[in-house]
């Protein structure tokens, strides 16, 4: 595996969710919810307006979402439901920004929505960026319009730092986009605060540790 200066861990437990590196096997689940949530998630995410992808595209795009996981460039995950292991999103952390800075990504199946597991999934991802994976700052970039996506970092705690116009993942031209951070002094209040750290896991399954 190549060196990375990130710390990032394969599988996240929260008190509902895992949130995991995905694997080849995850190819059928994916398609079947990507698909069901493409009308809702097109308007805002360039990369829904594809599906459904052929199956060879699709066992392409995992391979390049399992390598660039290795590799460090950038860690896109699967959203799980942790009692029945239905897949139910995507998120992650992207690397593009400046340096120390990772970005969190995040969506939710139409169906699987309004029971807080953005919400969770940021929380623990936020920990997990400040807490164990070396980052300075972490920040959360939406569409002006797209409501859904700004009511997380709100529930988070982060810091609004305004509109600008920023290259989105999928689109070929900058646009604007309204930005949120938080840092290591975002943990110590609500909802980062009261919130249990996630238990974390390296790719051998072993739990890593919280500094103390």
């Amino acid at each position: 595996m190549a060196e990375t200066r990130w710390r990032i861990p394969h599988r996240i437990v929260t008190e509902r969710l895992i949130l995991r590196q995905y694997v080849a096997e995850d190819a059928a689940e994916m398609s079947r919810v990507t698909l069901a949530s493409k009308e809702q998630l097109a308007p805002f995410m360039p990369w829904a307006r594809a599906e459904p992808l052929p199956p060879e595209e699709r066992a392409e795009l995992l391979n390049t979402f399992m390598v660039e996981f290795d590799e460090g460039r950038d860690f896109t995950m699967g959203v799980f439901l942790r009692e029945t292991g239905a897949y139910i999103g995507g998120t992650g952390f992207l690397t593009h920004l400046d340096k120390g800075v990772l970005a969190i990504g995040y969506w939710i199946a139409p169906d699987q929505q309004g029971h807080g597991y953005a919400t969770e999934a940021v929380i623990a991802l936020t920990q997990v960026a400040l807490g164990l994976a070396g980052a300075e700052r972490v920040e959360i970039h939406h569409a002006p319009d797209n409501v859904k996506s700004r009511a997380v970092p709100q529930r988070c705690g982060y810091s609004y730092d305004g509109r600008e116009l920023t290259l989105m993942p999928g689109v070929p031209d900058v646009e604007p986009t309204d930005m949120w951070s938080a840092t290591a002094e975002h943990l110590t209040s609500e909802r980062l605060a009261t919130t249990p750290r996630p238990h974390a896991f390296d790719a051998a399954g072993q739990e890593l540790a919280w500094p103390a």
